[in-house]
Parts: C-alpha cells; sequence; structure tokens
C-alpha cells in the first residue's frame, strides 16, 4: 500500500492549546507553523460559546468592551466538577474498553496525559472554528492512500491519541465528536482542502442587533436593581461560579423585574425575551431566590440584616458575619462526610470493620388512615397518629425505621414520645439487635435539646464505654438549620412512598415503608421502655452550657469523662461527669433501668377514633388501635 502525508497549515489555533500539543509525541502531531492565538469564534452550532463570544448583539467597539468589562459577571462554570468527570470517564474507557474485539486501544495511554488531552480538547471545543481546523490537521497529517483497484484509490485515515496508533471508536470518544462531524472534515482533506471554510456571518452584527444605549441602560437597571433589592453573599458556591452571588427575593422574579424595567425605561424599554437574554449573558451572579421551607433562622436574620443595611460599612459587617456563620456550618458538613467517608473505607476493607457511623433522628408523624385521593374531613379530624424514629448505617446502607403508635408511647394518647427516656430506649435496642459490635461508635444528630442533645443521652454514651460495649464513642452535632443528613433522604423515600398508597393500618405503612427502597428497614413495638432518665440522672452530672458544644466524646480509658468541643478539631476540654457517690464498679450491663409500662389510650380517645375516625377506613382494614385495646 502507497502511502501518502499531507503537510497542511493550521491557522486559529489557541498558543494555550499549542503548548499542549508540543508536550506529546511530535511523531503524531508534527509541526505545526503558523499557530496564533485568534479571537474569532464560530457560533454555528449546537457548542455555546462562553458570554463573552457570543453574537447576540451587535458588533461591539472599543466603548463596549469598556463598558461589558464593568458590566459583565463571570460565567458560571463547574470546571472542578468537569475535570473530576472526565478523570472518571477515562478510567472508565480504560477498563471497559473501545469495543474491538481484538485489543483494547485505550490500554496503551497515560491515564494523566489522556486527562489532559480531553480537558484541553473540551475548552478547546468551544472555539468551534478553531476546533474544526485542529481536527483537519490531525486528520491530514495521518491520510494514507491505498489502491483499491487497478483504477480507483481509497483514501484511509490512519486515527492516532499521543502518538499510539488507535480505532476511530476511540479518536471520535477522546475528541468529543461523532462520525457525522468528523466526515465533512474527512472530505476536505480528500479534496485538499487546508483551511475550515468560516461562517459568513463571523463578526459581523446581526439585522436585529440590540443598540448599544438600550443594552446600557438595561444592564444598569439590573444591577442597580441587585444593590437596592439584592442580598449579596459572601461567597460563591463551589465548582459552581467565580463571583458571588447576588440573590432577589423570591417574589420579585425576571417578570417582576422587566415590569419595573419597562415603567422606568418607558418606549425605549426591550422585550422581555432580549431583557431575560441580556440579564443571562451580562448579570449571571444577580439571581432568584427559591421559595424554602425548614431554613436556618440565623441565616434568615444575618440576610434581612444585610437587606436593611443602609450604609456600606453595615453590609460589609453583616456579610462579614453571615460568611462566618457558613464557613462553620461548611466545615461541620466537611466533618460529617470525612467521618462517613472513613467509616465506609473500613467497612470496605476489612472483614471485621472496627468503625461504625450512625444518623438518628424523628420524622414527622405520620396520621392514619392516608389516601392517595383524600377525602376533605378527614383534614379536620385528629387521625391515629404513629411516630416514626430513623437510625441510618450509612456505611452499610441501611435505616431502620421505628414505628410505635399513640397507644404504645410512654404517656397515654401519645404523650412523652419524644423525650430522652424514648430515644435511649430505641438506641439502646438498635445497638444491641441491629448493630454489628463495632467498638468505636461515631453518631450524628441534630441538635434538638429535649430529644439529642441533653444531659441523659451524654451520659448513656458513657455508660456504655464504662461498661465495656464500645471502646469510645463520638456524638456530633452540626450547626442549627443546617442539620439536613442521610436519614432525612431516607425519610423523603418513605413519606413519597405513603403519598402514593392508601395506609390504613400499622401493617400498611410498615408494608409501605419496606417496599420503599431497599435501605429502608421497618423495627416495630418489640422492646422496652426504661427509665433511662431517672437512672443516668441519679449517676451522672449535668454538663453546664451544653448547648454551645458540637462535639462529644467518651472512652473506655477515662470512664466518667467526656471531651467536648465548640467546633470541629477545635481545643478540647475533658469534663468529669460521674457522680463522686458512684462507684464506677456499680454499672454493668446487667444492671438496667426498670421498664416503664406504656401508657395506652384513654377512653375519650377511644372513642374518638371509634366514632369519627373508622368510617373513613378502607372497606375490610381493621382498626390498629383496636388490636390495640384487645
Amino acid at each position: 500500500m502507497a502511502s501518502r502525508r499531507r503537510s497542511i497549515e493550521l491557522v486559529g489555533i489557541p498558543q494555550e492549546f499549542s503548548l499542549l500539543l508540543e508536550d506529546h509525541d511530535e511523531s503524531f502531531y508534527g509541526e505545526f507553523p503558523g499557530l496564533s492565538d485568534s479571537s474569532e469564534s464560530d457560533d454555528d452550532g449546537d457548542d455555546v460559546p462562553p458570554p463573552e463570544k457570543r453574537q447576540y448583539y451587535a458588533a461591539s467597539d472599543s466603548d463596549e468592551d469598556e463598558f461589558l468589562s464593568d458590566h459583565q459577571g463571570e460565567e458560571q462554570t463547574e470546571q472542578d466538577i468537569g475535570e473530576a468527570l472526565t478523570a472518571s470517564k477515562v478510567r472508565d474507557w480504560q477498563s471497559i474498553g473501545c469495543g474491538c474485539p481484538k485489543s483494547n486501544h485505550f490500554a496503551p495511554l497515560e491515564t494523566v496525559l489522556l486527562e489532559t488531552l480531553v480537558i484541553s480538547l473540551a475548552r478547546l471545543k468551544h472555539r468551534r472554528q478553531q476546533f474544526k481546523q485542529y481536527i483537519l490537521g490531525e486528520l491530514a497529517s495521518s491520510v494514507t492512500a491505498g489502491f483499491a483497484d487497478a483504477t480507483t484509490t481509497r483514501t484511509r485515515f490512519r486515527y492516532t491519541v499521543l502518538g499510539k496508533e488507535v480505532c476511530r471508536a476511540v479518536f471520535l470518544d477522546v475528541h468529543g465528536v461523532s462520525a457525522k462531524f468528523l466526515k465533512p472534515l474527512q472530505t476536505l482533506v480528500e479534496a485538499g482542502s487546508s483551511e475550515v471554510h468560516a461562517h459568513g456571518g463571523i463578526g459581523r452584527a446581526a439585522h436585529n442587533a440590540i443598540p448599544e444605549e438600550q443594552r446600557r441602560a438595561a444592564v444598569e437597571f439590573i444591577r442597580n436593581f441587585a444593590v437596592i433589592n439584592g442580598i449579596p453573599q459572601p461567597a460563591a458556591p463551589r465548582g459552581r461560579a467565580q463571583q458571588p452571588p447576588v440573590y432577589l427575593p423570591a417574589f420579585q422574579h425576571r417578570v417582576y423585574v422587566h415590569e419595573q424595567y419597562c415603567q422606568a425605561a418607558g418606549e425605549n424599554s426591550l422585550s422581555y425575551q432580549s431583557f431575560r437574554r441580556l440579564w443571562k449573558t451580562y448579570c449571571p451572579d444577580v439571581q432568584i431566590m427559591r421559595p424554602r421551607s425548614d431554613v436556618c433562622a440565623h441565616c434568615e436574620k444575618l440576610r434581612e440584616k444585610i437587606k436593611r443595611s443602609k450604609t456600606e460599612e453595615e453590609t460589609a459587617a453583616s456579610v462579614k458575619l453571615l460568611r462566618e456563620h457558613l464557613e462553620a456550618a461548611t466545615d461541620e458538613r466537611d466533618y460529617y462526610r470525612d467521618v462517613i467517608g472513613a467509616v465506609t473505607e473500613d467497612v470496605q476493607e476489612n472483614k471485621k470493620p472496627q468503625t461504625s457511623h450512625l444518623t438518628f433522628d424523628f420524622a414527622q408523624q405520620l396520621e392514619l388512615p392516608h389516601h392517595h385521593r383524600q377525602v376533605g374531613p378527614l383534614y379536620f379530624k385528629v387521625r391515629f397518629r404513629i411516630q416514626l424514629f430513623g437510625i441510618c448505617d450509612e456505611a452499610h446502607k441501611r435505616q431502620v425505621n421505628y414505628l410505635f403508635h399513640e397507644g404504645q408511647t410512654i404517656g397515654t394518647d401519645g404523650k412523652i414520645a419524644h423525650g430522652p427516656n424514648s430515644v435511649i430506649s430505641m438506641l439502646h435496642h438498635y445497638l444491641e439487635k441491629h448493630g454489628k459490635g463495632e467498638p468505636q461508635l461515631h453518631m450524628h444528630a441534630d441538635n434538638c435539646v429535649g430529644q439529642n442533645k441533653n444531659r441523659y443521652v451524654i451520659a448513656y454514651l458513657a455508660w456504655r464505654a464504662m461498661v465495656g460495649l464500645n471502646s469510645s464513642i463520638t456524638l456530633s452535632f452540626m450547626r442549627v438549620g443546617h442539620t439536613r443528613c442521610s436519614v432525612d433522604g431516607y425519610f423523603g423515600i418513605l413519606k413519597k412512598k405513603i403519598r402514593e398508597n392508601d395506609v390504613d393500618t400499622m401493617d400498611d405503612a410498615v408494608k409501605a415503608i419496606n417496599e420503599s427502597c431497599e435501605a429502608n428497614v421497618t423495627q416495630t413495638m418489640d422492646w422496652e421502655w426504661r427509665d433511662w432518665k431517672k437512672y443516668l440522672g441519679d449517676r451522672f452530672l449535668a454538663i453546664k452550657g451544653i448547648r454551645k458544644f458540637q462535639h462529644f466524646q467518651v472512652n473506655a480509658d477515662e470512664p466518667g469523662v467526656v471531651t467536648v468541643q465548640d467546633v470541629c478539631f477545635g481545643k478540647e476540654t475533658p469534663l468529669k461527669i460521674l457522680s463522686s457517690t458512684t462507684p464506677p464498679d456499680s454499672l454493668t450491663q446487667d444492671n438496667l433501668p426498670v421498664a416503664l409500662v406504656p401508657g395506652g389510650l384513654s377512653e375519650s380517645r377511644l372513642q374518638y377514633l371509634d366514632k369519627d375516625i373508622a368510617p373513613y377506613l378502607s372497606e375490610g382494614k381493621y382498626p390498629t388501635w383496636k388490636s390495640t385495646e384487645e
């Protein structure tokens, strides 16, 4: 087979990309004369160039460029996330292969160089004209010619990546293009062309371009409106934007802002579509706040203070306080994720892991009967209530959901359902029946003082370490208002399942939760309530200022001592909480608090349920409270 090479001068390739090419095998990339940085960009096609290159409006002169440099916000990118996805994609390529029956053409390519090449090609792809010119040069440098018969010559291409010969599938994947994109460029090479034809509209102003004065006025209005009504954020979200966003209240949506703009601009106002396009292009940092529930009260207080600030000094001081608060919440969130990651790694690598991580919390109570087509009168009834307490083991992706109805609580008619006795009794049952006996235990919970963050829960953990059930236990709390965690996610999954089904009895609720996802399992009432509050209160002391601490740790080698921290990795302060009148030897695993008998349902409550709730049960369903009474 005869071989021939065609030398094509590549024009318009950016300088920063040419430097990357020089680092790789010269036999593949060859000599590329004429490399120069060009500002031309082709916006014809599916790939959208960055804002500064978009040809939405009239061609800019020097005054317009100066104006845009003052007012154009940073484009929101996800560069860090994109590079992480690229690394994952390259690993998948090399492990799965290219699909060729004889060999995997991804295998000879060095991983680090391949990742760098893919990322660089993705960036060059925004400059469509230059990207096409680069692909054209690669094809031209590796074209060969063979004779199909005595009169016909067929052109063939040797596809190479990083100096290694590969199949066409690998070439397309690495460059992120399709065969449809490649075919026209191959045709140009076969015709002997050395340059991609430029689109005729490049550099020309559109016939319907927005005049500069209108554009300037619209952008200035958006900026001024944000200064007056917006809430500036202390920093940009990680992995998303380079410039801190400014949030407008949810009710001041884009339509509302455009109406205000039209009133101010009068006859010179732009249409809503043009106004919105200008906003997206030049003011991407001005965003609309989404309606949310259960937000952090401290964050909202600071945001309201920023909004009402009258001077720049007041605004700066409030923004600083908000930044500090958010940084503290982010640190606690990162610590939560790091602990889960370390425990998960221990579980995956060891047959007998030494650590475990649990997150526990109460969900909103369920009310029965619940139908996916709910009749109106039921909304005004006090239905039969079921409490839901979840304990999530993140490393094993499993959550045990404790279900008990109002006839099974410590108090009568559903009272005393969320106190320390309830929480500790269910925690103790879980660790004894569902735990795997890991000596080191990490736990996270919300900051509810009545349920989790109190002297009795901390004393219970100290008791477990003293009697030899665990060698060390750490209980951590995330910042108030920033406590969303895995257990809440599984609650959301099971609540969605319940909303989509008819749930009349406890058995129906158990079935719906078990079917919601593989991780959700149920635990019905087979444990005992115990008076842990009195038992621990007589033997352990209260912790002064417990609300200000976020981390509590107990160890078996320091009986009766809890180490507290106000922030993660902060100063550790040991506190002795074992009462001086309690000998450590008096505490044993078998010496448990006295059992408490559930309060049951009162006669008046039973009559109400029979009269006002039972008629709404589906046909054939037996009331749960009847089985409890019997």
